[in-house]
Parts: C-alpha cells; sequence; structure tokens
C-alpha cells in the first residue's frame, strides 16, 4: 500500500501542541454555562465526542480561550497510553481540560487530523511518548516529548486510504465484540435456565 521508505518529520515542525484551558480547582465545582469540556474520558479512539453529554460550563474571564476546531487533535497526557482522537467541528463552543494537549495542523502541511491521530495510537508511536514520559507510578507525557514525535508524511491519498482501512476494521472489531456479548448473554440465558430447572427448548 505505502512505499518502505517515507519522509518523517517531527511533530513540531508539522503542528502546534498547546494545553487545554487552565481551569483551576474541580471543572465539576464551576458553574453551569454555555462551553462544552472535552476531558480525558470522552477522547476514545475511533469515536466521536459524544457532544449532547459533556459538561457545560462558565469559563472564568482570566483568560480568552481557544476554543477547539475540527481538525484539532486530542491526546491524553496520563497513564501508559496517551490516546488521540481526531475531532470533527464541534457543535458550538468547547475547550479540552488541562490534562489534555491540543495539537493543532499547521496551515500548508499535507497532513490529515485523522491520519495524524492514527499514527499517535499505534504502537511505534506509543513506545516513543511512553520512553518520554516522566514520572514513576503515573507516567506523565510533556510537551517537548510530544513535538518530538517523529511521524511518517506520506501523500494525501496514502493517508486518506489509510485512515479508511483503519475505520474499517474499527467497525469490523465492534461488530465482533457485540456478537461475543450478544453469544455471552445466550449462554448466561441458557446457565439461568438450568439453575431454575426450567425447561430448555
Amino acid at each position: 500500500m505505502l512505499d518502505i521508505a517515507l519522509p518523517t518529520i517531527r511533530l513540531s515542525e508539522a503542528a502546534e501542541v498547546r494545553s487545554g484551558f487552565p481551569f483551576r480547582g474541580a471543572i465539576d465545582s464551576l458553574p453551569p454555562g454555555d462551553v462544552m469540556v472535552l476531558q480525558v474520558r470522552d477522547v476514545i479512539v475511533n469515536s466521536s465526542p459524544e457532544w449532547p453529554n459533556l459538561l457545560r460550563k462558565e469559563l472564568p474571564n482570566s483568560r480568552a480561550p481557544d476554543f477547539l476546531r475540527g481538525g484539532d487533535v486530542l491526546i491524553t497526557t496520563r497513564g501508559r497510553r496517551n490516546d488521540a482522537l481526531a475531532l470533527p467541528p464541534p457543535p458550538g463552543d468547547a475547550v479540552a481540560a488541562t490534562n489534555l494537549f491540543v495539537i493543532r495542523i499547521m496551515d500548508g502541511v499535507p497532513l490529515l487530523a485523522a491520519f495524524l491521530a492514527w499514527q499517535i495510537n499505534q504502537r511505534p508511536a506509543q513506545d516513543f511518548l511512553m520512553a518520554a514520559a516522566t514520572g514513576s507510578h503515573i507516567l506523565n507525557l510533556t510537551r517537548p516529548a510530544l513535538e518530538a514525535l517523529p511521524i511518517a508524511l506520506p501523500n494525501l491519498e496514502q493517508q486518506q486510504r489509510l485512515v479508511e482501512v483503519a475505520n474499517s476494521i474499527a467497525q469490523e472489531q465492534t461488530l465482533l465484540i457485540r456478537l461475543i456479548e450478544n453469544r455471552q448473554q445466550q449462554m448466561d440465558a441458557l446457565a439461568s435456565k438450568f439453575l431454575t430447572g426450567k425447561t430448555i427448548a
């Protein structure tokens, strides 16, 4: 599908990395408002945010927020995995929580947000980020480490094809998981009939 030798660059050459909105204290304690807040729990690989279910808060007036845009890539900063998600256009004003990085691809760089998120979620990038993380008990991803991440830069057509293949595989995995869950429910129902002495058809 792709040539073996692909050009690679550092992430900092293709995108700007910034921290999420600098909330002070618990987000839940803020008064209700109109701004959607994306948190770590909302970053799910191969899934769009559930916009209607996000917290909506009134932001403090300490600084003007840089609202999220379609094409931004969010990445979690703590733990043994740093999941990435390419955002579709938000249906209103939205910000990322402090423990997320926002990656914004520079104008003119031939890089698809979905392809960048896919590449970050693969093992080579995850191994690189884990090796560069700090902390003994809970690993923390730093901005310099993320900015130093090597990324491959195939042409846009190849990027789009890879994204389509990845989406197809994700859909197959979802269907298989649902099938396994349905089979397990059938087995549970069968076992229940055994225990209650009901006749099995």
